[in-house]
């Protein structure tokens, strides 16, 4: 994760990407297919991209894959190192405290000023970003999840009507959204609680927003930072191995005998 490249604000390129589908053969599909496949992490961190080979693959000209991974740099998606080579942006392990730390903090304060700038407009936006994502949720459908998810914390941003701190908490959910796959996927594979409990976590935090309270939006805000925070600690950390005993590995083991081979006497006749 580059958290140093500087992004234009995210939701321009959202807006871009919602007009009407491109064509197969358009650099804004080969965009939007890349960057699906990075975000859900079917190309992980630090996979090299063929120009050549990526344009005998979507069946265009070199160009339009140039203008698409130019766009994906952009945004931080891909890297272009010194030698042209290029490659799907490293995720810096080094830098996520750090990263953690901004997302939360921008978090706190465009939910804050959300419950206490907001309109009744956004309150319905924001509802409407909230049951996208519920439908998401019920369905498993994670990338949709997590594009939703995006839509509803950007909503609430925007309520807060500063766009500064809008245009910063958006390329950071952008660089999160990774990240969010990973959380997404581990709950995923948990119990229908686990999923309901997130859904619970967005109504409390819109609820604090509805009735004007900065002071629990802030809380709840920072609640829903420490639990992403947390999962994803818990998506490191997971093993799959605490319950095979390696013990028997180092157990004494008897040479087998094997039956010696009979040899003939000499002056034996044969059948």
């Amino acid at each position: 994760m580059n958290l140093e490249v500087a992004a234009d604000h995210a939701l321009a390129v959202d807006a871009v990407d919602q007009t009407a589908e491109p064509r197969k053969t358009d650099a804004a599909y080969i965009f939007n297919r890349l960057r699906g496949e990075i975000l859900s992490l079917a190309l992980g961190p630090g996979t090299p991209l063929d120009e050549e080979d990526m344009a005998r693959s979507f069946r265009v000209s070199r160009s339009r894959v140039r203008d698409a991974l130019v766009r994906l740099a952009n945004d931080g998606h891909v890297v272009i190192l010194p030698n042209r080579t290029i490659i799907v942006a490293p995720l810096d392990l080094q830098a996520i405290p750090r990263f953690m730390d901004a997302l939360e903090l921008m978090q706190r304060t465009t939910h804050r000023l959300a419950a206490v700038l907001r309109t009744e407009d956004d309150l319905a936006r924001i509802r409407q970003c909230n049951e996208n994502f519920n439908a998401a949720t019920a369905l498993g459908d994670i990338p949709a999840m997590v594009a939703a998810n995006y839509e509803l914390h950007i909503a609430i941003a925007d309520a807060g009507r500063n766009p500064y701190f809008t245009s910063l908490y958006a390329r950071l959910l952008g660089e999160a959204k990774r990240l969010l796959h990973m959380h997404y996927s581990m709950e995923s594979q948990q119990t229908q609680d686990s999923r309901a409990a997130t859904i619970a976590e967005h109504d409390a935090l819109i609820k604090a927003i509805a009735e004007s309270d900065p002071d629990l939006a802030e809380k709840r805000a920072r609640e829903h930072s420490v639990l992403f925070r947390d999962h994803f600690a818990r998506f490191v950390d997971q093993s799959f191995i605490q319950e095979i005993d390696v013990g028997v590995l180092s157990q004494e083991r008897r040479p087998v005998r094997r039956p010696r081979p009979r040899t003939k006497m000499a002056g034996s006749r044969s059948a």
